[in-house]
């Protein structure tokens, strides 16, 4: 598992538009986290993990090697816990992020 702590400057996107980054418009995934309405921007905490189709059944399932955990800080609301399997999702997390001027840099 894959860490870093991300210090946060600005509104968060919505979740939804971090799914959308990270996999695309048209992906499928599960989420849950604290995000009290679709478009809030006042979260802190979230889980995404990308759903892929199952070819024999046609069934979506949870792809667990694309689970992206967000977690906030025990020591400062300013700070998340940025948590995968996978660097690549990481690194594009922190880009699209800073790109929304949601972060200043890695903590």
């Amino acid at each position: 598992m894959h860490k870093i702590e991300l210090h946060i400057i600005g509104s968060l996107p919505p979740p939804r538009s971090v799914a959308f980054a990270l996999w695309g418009e048209d992906c499928v995934f599960d989420s849950f986290g604290d995000a009290s309405h679709p478009d809030d921007t006042n979260w802190r905490a979230l889980m995404l993990c990308l759903r892929r189709p199952n070819l024999e059944t046609g069934f979506y399932h949870s792809d667990e090697s694309t689970r992206i955990d967000i977690t906030p800080s025990k020591s400062d609301r300013d700070r998340v816990i940025l948590s995968s399997l996978s660097l690549e999702l990481i690194d594009k997390i922190c880009v699209f992020l800073k790109d929304q001027k949601a972060i200043s840099r890695k903590a």
